[in-house]
């Protein structure tokens, strides 16, 4: 073997080596802070795991909205997404404590699995074992927990070259998260229309087929799914609810605005956040831009783009919780163990935004409340973000970044 090539993989091994440290690092270094806060402060992060206090409360409401035909008489915030309401069926038809251990049983094996087969090493694991926004997401039941698998197979469809099998798996996905049409991005610039083809066809199939074969017909859910988006809206979005394990842009720009170091008085509060709402979305569109510019740049950087486009997926929507984290999660695994040479940096910003650090609570000028999470993480995140799209335009085209996929990590 020509000794280039030979001390080219002993950097590339060096640089994944110090990538997957720098995030064990970071993930245990927060969790041992974390578990010394509550017991010093009575820091709650980590409470739920130890009561019922909340725990898998979004499990039972998915599940019983299923089973009540969504609260007809008083739609809280409107129709689940389509896949999501035929996952609340087939639950619903189980006894509750059954449902909720094969729940279980079945994401932690499911999320195991696949985390080894996309990463053939054992130390994937630790970094599970340590990340908080998945044992969020599982402790409190909630949907987006399935998000986690459908980046790493998204991931690993794209590094496969399945852009036809990745696209179906996209518009399928949109039908459970909306916000994953995202992910469509690297299909549709390479206009290649059997892709996109299929893309529609998942989406198609899965936003009608299961309305349709539903206890309401398409209109029904509409209309109870348009009055939802309106309520969710007003009191996650325009109001404060959605601050508290916020990750969005739209959080980030609240809190500082309307935040102790804020400038806007009380009365500014809910009016200015409507009126601000317009100029949101001409940012969230600059953000999308950049993801296609990002793509478009190094189209053969897989691991690379992936982790952009679900760091995207969390700063672009009004409110984006913690369990929705699980995305970049997953998009942060396969970037570390499957990128050619991970950058240390890139690593270390998302690690930062993915360990728990609300040590620090706030109350904005309209009583809303913030943790030190919801007003660092846009930061975090769209600092890797930007970093990225850096790092992008130094690499150029370059070789595919999956090709590390040999290199050996313990």
């Amino acid at each position: 073997m020509d000794l280039s090539v030979t001390l080219a993989r002993a950097t590339d091994s060096r640089a994944c080596l110090r990538a997957r440290n720098a995030a064990l690092f970071v993930f245990a270094f927060a969790a041992i802070v974390s578990v010394w806060a509550n017991g010093r402060h009575g820091y709650p992060v980590w409470d739920f795991l130890l009561s019922d206090q909340g725990s898998f409360d979004d499990f039972f409401m998915d599940r019983d909205e299923e089973l009540a035909d969504y609260f007809m008489g008083d739609p809280r915030y409107g129709a689940l997404p389509p896949i999501a309401m035929l996952l609340g069926r087939a639950y619903g038809h189980i006894p509750q404590d059954a449902a909720l251990v094969l729940f279980i049983c079945l994401l932690t094996s499911s999320i195991a699995v696949v985390t080894l087969l996309v990463t053939r090493r054992l130390s994937s694991l630790a970094l599970l074992l340590l990340a908080f926004p998945l044992w969020f997401a599982i402790f409190r039941g909630n949907n987006d927990i399935y998000l986690f698998l459908v980046i790493l197979a998204f991931a690993g469809l794209l590094a496969a070259g399945k852009y036809g099998l990745a696209a179906l798996l996209v518009g399928v996905a949109t039908a459970f998260e909306p916000i994953t049409i995202l992910l469509a991005i690297p299909v549709l610039v390479r206009l290649r229309w059997r892709e996109i083809g299929l893309l529609g066809l998942g989406a198609a199939l899965a936003w009608l087929t299961p309305v349709v074969a539903g206890p309401r017909d398409l209109g029904e859910y509409v209309d109870v799914a348009g009055q939802g988006l309106s309520n969710y809206t007003a009191d996650m979005a325009a109001g404060d609810g959605g601050l508290l394990f916020g990750n969005s842009l739209w959080g980030g720009i609240k809190i500082f605005a309307w935040g102790p170091l804020g400038v806007a008085g009380p009365e500014d509060g809910l009016m200015t956040a409507w009126t601000l709402f317009p100029y949101y979305r001409i940012l969230g569109g600059a953000v999308v831009l950049l993801l296609v510019w990002v793509v478009l740049r190094r189209e053969r950087g897989i691991a690379a783009n992936v982790l952009a486009l679900t760091i995207g997926m969390v700063l672009v929507p009004d409110v984006s919780a913690t369990y929705k984290m699980v995305a970049v999660l997953a998009a942060l695994i396969f970037y570390i163990y499957r990128s050619q040479r991970p950058d240390f940096f890139v690593v270390s910003l998302v690690a930062l935004a993915l360990a728990p650090k609300a040590f620090y609570s706030g109350e904005l000028v309209s009583g809303g409340l913030f943790t030190l999470d919801s007003a660092l993480n846009p930061l975090l995140l769209t600092a890797a973000l930007l970093l990225i799209a850096f790092r992008q335009v130094r690499d150029g085209s370059g070789t595919p970044d999956t090709s590390s996929a040999g290199v050996v990590l313990l």
